[in-house]
C-alpha cells in the first residue's frame, strides 16, 4: 500500500463469496456483520482473478454503498512455491500435470481446489475440514490412510496453514503432505 492509503481498519472481501451467505460464523462465513463494513477505511477484494469483471463491478458497487466510500484495492492470490518441511522450496510449476490428493481446513476450500487446478494439478481426490480445524490424532490417521490408499498419486498437498499443524505428528510411513 502507498503512504497515501488511509490508516485504520481494513475489510477483506472474498470475491468468490463476498457476503458469506449473509450469515456470521458459525452459520455463515462472515466474521462480523455486513454492516460493519462502514468502519473500514479501506476495502480489499481478494481472489479478483476468480470472478468476471462484471461480478467485481457488482461487488464493488454494493461495497461502496455499504461502506459509504470508494477506497478500494483488488488483489489475487499467487502461489510462489511448493514448501515441504525440512526440504528446499520447489517451483509451483512442478504441480503441472501431476495427479494429486489435496486437503485443507480453510474457509473457502473451493478456491483452494481452483488454485491447484490453475497450476495444472489434476485432483484425484480432495477433503476439506472446517476453517481453523484443529487436527486430531484420528484425523491424522485417516488422512495418512487416505494417502496410502492412493499409491499412484504423484503428490499429497495441503495449505501451508494446515501443514504447520501436522508437521510434528505426521506418521513416518505415510506420504508427506
Amino acid at each position: 500500500f502507498s503512504s497515501s492509503a488511509p490508516e485504520g481498519p481494513e475489510r477483506v472481501i472474498d470475491a468468490t463469496d463476498p457476503w458469506g451467505a449473509g450469515w456470521q460464523l458459525p452459520g455463515g462465513l462472515l466474521r462480523e456483520s455486513i454492516r460493519s463494513i462502514r468502519r473500514a477505511d479501506l476495502l480489499i477484494l481478494t481472489r479478483c482473478d476468480a470472478v468476471s469483471d462484471r461480478e467485481r463491478a457488482v461487488i464493488r458497487d454494493r461495497a461502496r454503498r455499504l461502506a459509504g466510500h470508494d477506497r478500494w484495492v483488488e488483489s489475487r492470490f499467487a502461489p510462489t512455491c511448493l514448501a515441504r518441511h525440512g526440504q528446499p522450496d520447489e517451483p509451483v510449476g512442478n504441480l503441472s500435470g501431476k495427479q494429486v490428493l489435496a486437503f485443507c481446513g480453510i474457509g473457502n476450500p473451493d478456491a483452494y481446489w481452483t488454485t491447484l487446478e490453475s497450476l495444472g494439478a489434476r485432483l484425484l481426490d480432495r477433503r476439506s475440514f472446517p476453517d481453523h480445524h484443529g487436527y486430531t490424532r484420528d484425523d491424522i490417521e485417516a488422512l495418512a490412510a487416505w494417502a496410502r490408499s492412493h499409491p499412484n498419486a504423484d503428490g499429497f498437498v495441503t495449505t501451508q496453514k494446515d501443514a504447520v499443524k501436522l508437521r510434528d505428528c505426521w506418521p513416518a510411513d505415510a506420504p508427506e503432505p
